[in-house]
């Protein structure tokens, strides 16, 4: 098994995905005992690469069944109590009621938070991400959140930067143009009586620049400079992206400002 699981891993990592996964599919005809939640690890993070959004979903399930199943024989899943972090962004209860409501709309089944490990819910994030469900992935990454301890700063930040990509994508998707004056602040949050409201653009912005910052501030502390260049790049972007130009050009087309007199 570890020969054929180390091949397979090479086979994704070096890009042929489909031999990769063909080779996962077939070790989980055999008894893998304890070994077999590593596969599905592996396997639906192929899936989301490859674009097979739905087959993920499926190894999801999958997982959620064995962790189910492994927390039973211990006794009980306990979930970790994380101090509450301030947050740029709610990851709150009310956040994360208003996104399971909202992902119930979605046709795959939304499990209760104790029942996935941070690893599943960070791999049902990325997926969502990647196929366009904003809410169920703003929810899965938000429980993620929740399940990490208050100390683990390094998953923190990687959790906070990938909220604030999937808020960036919205945003992107949206033509409306913004309304100034803009009161964006990376150290605000968003009130909890009004979260249930960010549909707009200008609060997807506000909510990606905050995701952003909170995970800048994470890296700075554990001084992983590679994740702090990403996190300032990516507040660059969305600055650049939606507010920049709008200001520069006066709110005027660009075929307009560009055409000589």
């Amino acid at each position: 098994f570890e020969l054929r699981f180390e091949i397979a891993q090479l086979y994704i990592s070096s890009y042929y995905m489909e031999r990769g996964i063909l080779l996962l599919e077939h070790l989980l005809n055999f008894s893998l005992k304890g070994k077999k939640k590593e596969v599905y690890y592996v396997l639906a993070k192929a899936y989301t690469k490859v674009r097979k959004f739905k087959k993920c979903i499926q190894i999801i399930s999958s997982l959620t069944k064995l962790e189910e199943s492994e927390n039973k024989k211990k006794g009980g899943h306990k979930r970790k109590k994380s101090q509450s972090i301030t947050s740029s962004s709610s990851f709150g209860a009310r956040q994360l009621e208003r996104n399971e409501s909202m992902s119930r709309k979605n046709t795959a089944p939304v499990e209760k938070m104790g029942a996935r490990s941070i690893q599943t819910w960070e791999i049902m994030a990325r997926n969502c991400y990647h196929s366009g469900e904003f809410p169920r992935a703003i929810y899965a990454v938000d429980c993620a959140i929740q399940l990490t301890g208050a100390s683990d700063l390094v998953h923190l930040g990687k959790f906070f930067y990938l909220r604030g990509k999937i808020f960036q994508k919205q945003a992107s998707m949206i033509d409306s143009k913004i309304k100034f004056p803009l009161m964006t602040s990376p150290q605000h949050t968003i009130p909890h009586s009004h979260q249930s409201q960010i549909n707009s653009k200008d609060d997807l912005i506000q909510e990606t620049l905050a995701c952003f910052d909170k995970a800048y501030r994470f890296y700075s502390t554990v001084g992983d400079d590679p994740k702090i260049a990403k996190s300032v790049s990516r507040i660059a972007e969305t600055l650049l992206g939606h507010i920049f130009d709008q200001v520069a050009l006066l709110k005027l087309p660009l075929s307009t400002v560009c055409k000589l007199s």
